[in-house]
């Protein structure tokens, strides 16, 4: 199995994982793309794929808020989101258009990984409407494909005990090591092969 993984930093770790995993290399190899940091625009993608790749791609992490309210907490190693700002309708429109573009004509198996959830973190930056737009984003993006080929994925089912992690954003912040990415991502990758 060759997958191809297109993504930012959280792509990037997962790949980090899969290496770990047992038959890399063997029965399955990746292709990593990701780019840490990166925003939609910067993305790398394959120039081709082959009909039996599987081509994975975690697209919006870093286009879901503005960056200039979000600020590092060196001491508690913490990202907080400062200021909940949601980009309107036509911003993630154009978004998805990109996604369709980026999309279209690769003959592959496709799975995008929908926005893992960000900034679940302290009370003091816990901002109202925050985790409902992400999960709007999330909804809105499943609607964009649905009727196609490309397989939305729900990032939470890459969780062990996915039932707890869907019904408690408290759970959920348990695995997150900064508020953006996870302490552990060897049981994403490991689900995600499961998966494919």
């Amino acid at each position: 199995m060759h997958i191809i993984l297109v993504g930012a930093s959280h792509g990037w770790r997962l790949f980090q994982a899969l290496k770990r995993i047992q038959g890399y290399g063997v029965t399955f190899k990746v292709t990593c793309l990701c780019v840490r940091g990166a925003r939609f625009a910067d993305l790398f993608w394959p120039q081709t794929v082959q009909k039996d790749d599987f081509l994975v791609v975690i697209p919006f992490g870093n286009d879901v808020h503005i960056r200039r309210f979000v600020k590092y907490d060196r001491f508690q190693k913490v990202f907080h989101l400062q200021k909940f700002v949601p980009y309107p309708k036509s911003y993630w429109d154009f978004l998805f258009s990109r996604l369709h573009e980026k999309l279209s004509g690769k003959n592959c198996n496709i799975t995008v990984i929908d926005n893992f959830y960000r900034h679940l973190c302290c009370e003091r930056h816990r901002h109202k409407g925050w985790l409902t737009y992400q999960t709007a984003v999330n909804k809105e993006l499943r609607s964009q494909f649905k009727n196609t080929s490309v397989h939305i994925l729900d990032h939470r089912l890459l969780f062990d005990n996915p039932r707890l992690i869907k019904n408690s954003a408290l759970e959920y912040r348990k695995l997150q090591g900064d508020a953006v990415h996870f302490e552990d991502y060897m049981p994403i990758a490991k689900n995600l092969l499961k998966r494919l």
